[in-house]
C-alpha cells in the first residue's frame, strides 16, 4: 500500500502543471471599464433627458473617467506583456478600457467642435 500511495502521490505532483492566473489590477481595470461605460449610457439619457443643458456635473464627471481608463488601460497593457497571465480577460480589459477612452476623447472633440464653430 505504501508503494501505491507514493505513486499517487508523484502523479498528483506530476499533474499540477504551472496555471495562468488573473491578477486582481486586472480584474479591477475590467471593473473599472464596465462601470465606466454604464456611467456613460447613464450621462447621454442625463444629457438627453435634459436637451443638452444638463450642467457642470455631466461635463466633468466623464474627464475623471477618461483618466482613471486610460489608468486601467495602462494596467491592462502592461500585463498583456506577461507570460503567466490569462490573455483572454486582460485582452478584453485592455479593449474596453481603450474604447472608452477613445469615445470620450471623440465626444469632448465633437463638443469642442460644436461649441467653437
Amino acid at each position: 500500500m505504501d508503494n501505491y500511495k507514493a505513486a499517487k502521490m508523484r502523479k498528483k505532483r506530476i499533474i499540477k502543471i504551472a496555471t495562468k492566473k488573473l491578477p486582481v489590477s486586472v480584474i479591477v481595470a475590467f471593473i473599472t471599464g464596465i462601470l465606466s461605460f454604464i456611467l456613460f449610457i447613464a450621462m447621454c439619457v442625463i444629457s438627453a433627458i435634459n436637451l443638452g443643458n444638463a450642467g457642470q456635473i455631466v461635463g466633468i464627471v466623464p474627464v475623471i473617467s477618461v483618466i482613471i481608463n486610460a489608468v486601467a488601460f495602462f494596467i491592462s497593457y502592461q500585463n498583456l506583456k506577461r507570460e503567466d497571465v490569462k490573455k483572454g480577460f486582460v485582452s478584453i480589459s485592455a479593449f474596453l478600457n481603450g474604447g472608452m477612452v477613445i469615445i470620450y476623447l471623440v465626444l469632448y472633440l465633437i463638443g469642442f467642435y460644436v461649441m467653437f464653430r
